[in-house]
């Protein structure tokens, strides 16, 4: 790997191990797949991503309640956060991430 990705991976692997030791996923960090790391879940791991996909999908409910097209709604609000981000990135590189 080239060293400008050393941070990079470091970063990653240093959050990706805080989960670890939770047990929530289980790491590999040479596997045979040729990626630097990898990484899957354990069963704490994805009951907790179920956990959180039943609230989301709660939340959504209750936001979306009095709503007739919440498809339409949800793909505009999507669309819109995309754009945000965008514009967001480009102003970023203007400033040179100096706030």
């Amino acid at each position: 790997m080239p060293p400008k990705y050393d941070l990079h991976l470091e970063i990653y692997t240093n959050h990706y191990k805080k989960l670890e030791k939770k047990g929530i996923i289980i790491l590999d960090l040479e596997p045979e797949n040729g990626l630097p790391y990898d990484m899957k879940f354990t069963n704490k791991g994805l009951d907790i991503i179920n956990e959180i996909t039943t609230l989301e999908k709660e939340w959504e409910d209750k936001v979306l309640d009095n709503v007739e097209d919440k498809e339409e709604l949800l793909k505009l609000l999507q669309d819109m956060s995309l754009k945000a981000i965008g514009i967001s990135y480009t102003i970023q590189k203007q400033v040179k991430g100096v706030y």
